[in-house]
């Protein structure tokens, strides 16, 4: 966990990913994202499994509330390239 004032950030957890499709997939929030398309349990679920295995372009982080331990948001590091360092 990394600890700010008043938030952490800490690997994404599976009991994390309900309320995360939750937000993905409400029109409010999505307009707002990258990603443009609703996204189904399993495609969440391969998305999961690729950034828990295979963590070399990228590096996604839970936003927890420390004072109420809630999950706040989801934030992380995209497209990594080691080889030029970008």
């Amino acid at each position: 966990m990394i600890y700010g004032s008043l938030i952490g950030l800490r690997a994404i957890e599976k009991n994390d990913l309900n309320i995360l499709r939750e937000w993905r997939n409400n029109p409010e929030y999505r307009k707002y994202f990258r990603e443009w398309k609703e996204i189904t349990e399993i495609e969440q679920l391969n998305w999961f499994d690729e950034i828990t295995r295979n963590k070399t372009n990228s590096i996604m982080f839970s936003m927890i509330d420390l004072h109420t331990k809630e999950l706040i948001g989801c934030c992380g590091f995209n497209y990594l390239n080691w080889v030029t360092k970008s």
